[in-house]
Formats: C-alpha cells, sequence, structure tokens
C-alpha cells in the first residue's frame, strides 16, 4: 500500500510503501486473530529512496503485550501524566492520522463498507498514552504512543481500537500495531 503522509515530528511530508505483516506467524502470512494487524513501513521515498529490510527494534515500554484497554483511572490515576484526552480541536488538526488509525481497524475486521470510502467514521474520543516528556496537546505526535479510539461507523456499530505507533531514531521509520474490538454498548 503506498500513502503520502506527513511526518508528525518533523512536518513534512512524504511517501510510503508499507506492508501488513503478521509478526506472530513464523510465515508471516497467516492472519491473526480477528481485529488484530501489524504494519511496518518497508520502504520510504524521500529526497532520496532509503529501504528499510529490519524489523523495528521497540523501546522497552512499548515491548509488552498491547493492554486490552487503558485503565479506568487512566485520566486521574497514578500514571495520569502519561494519559491525554484530546480536545475536538486537536481531533480535527490530527484528523487525517486518526482516521487513518480507525480505518485500519475496521481493516483487522476485514471490514471496509463501500458507501464509507469518503470518511468512514464519526471519531467520538481518543485518549494518548505516551512515556515521552512533552506537553499534553502534542501527545498525539509523540514519536512512539498508544492511541485508545472509540468511534463509530457510518453503519452504526461502535468500535474501540488501541493503536501502537513506534519508531527508532529516525521519523521515518515507523510500525502500527492495530487492535479492534466491537462496542457491545455505547461510547461516548
Amino acid at each position: 500500500m503506498s500513502l503520502e503522509v506527513e511526518d508528525p515530528i518533523g512536518n513534512s511530508t512524504c511517501n510510503l510503501d508499507t506492508a501488513i505483516w503478521y509478526f506472530n506467524q513464523p510465515d508471516h502470512s497467516v492472519t491473526p486473530p480477528k481485529g488484530r494487524m501489524e504494519l511496518a513501513v518497508t520502504r520510504c521515498l524521500l529526497e532520496k529512496e532509503i529501504r528499510c529490510n529490519q524489523i523495528l527494534l521497540l523501546d522497552d515500554f512499548y515491548r509488552r503485550g498491547m493492554p486490552n484497554w487503558m485503565p479506568e483511572d487512566a485520566l486521574t490515576g497514578s500514571d495520569k501524566l502519561q494519559y491525554y484526552e484530546m480536545k475536538e480541536s486537536e481531533v480535527e488538526q490530527e484528523k487525517e492520522w486518526l482516521h487513518l488509525y480507525a480505518q485500519l481497524a475496521l481493516l483487522a475486521f476485514g471490514f471496509y463498507p463501500e458507501h464509507d470510502r469518503e470518511e468512514p467514521v464519526e471519531l467520538r474520543k481518543i485518549v494518548v498514552q505516551t512515556k515521552e516528556d512533552v506537553e499534553s496537546k502534542n501527545k498525539a505526535r509523540a514519536k512512539n504512543a498508544f492511541f485508545y479510539i472509540t468511534f463509530k461507523c457510518s453503519g452504526g456499530q461502535d468500535y474501540k481500537a488501541i493503536i501502537r505507533r513506534t519508531t527508532e531514531q529516525w521519523p521515518e521509520h515507523m510500525a502500527l500495531e492495530v487492535e479492534s474490538f466491537k462496542a457491545h454498548h455505547y461510547i461516548n
């Protein structure tokens, strides 16, 4: 899949070729459980072509298994400085990335309705978790972060998704891991 994207850290535009791999399978081809997907940037086209053939090394904080969801006291508990609930204006600024994350969550279910191609989801609530020492309003642009996203598909189904975005020292190396769930109740 080829994408033209804005680098959220360097505020530059680049073209990315991506591949979907299922890292937990020996041959990287057998699909994982429904609702789970891992992506890695395999080639980045900036001023010159850069090839990346290695599996990305993760920061220790992000090596653990994917969380089931953020803790109930995430925004008020002892680790509250790691979490930030994005304001509506911030969601609007980061809308392209957040919609991409929601689309990946739907793809992890093998679901992408024809009528949803323009704007497939209504973003409801986005909480960002990162260990990086950045201002709260900039947590969505952290190099390494978890995104806890609740959204509604135009078909009426509510979803929850966890996105783990990790990078190496260079902004053009990035991996995304997606865990998505159908919500069984209304999400605000």
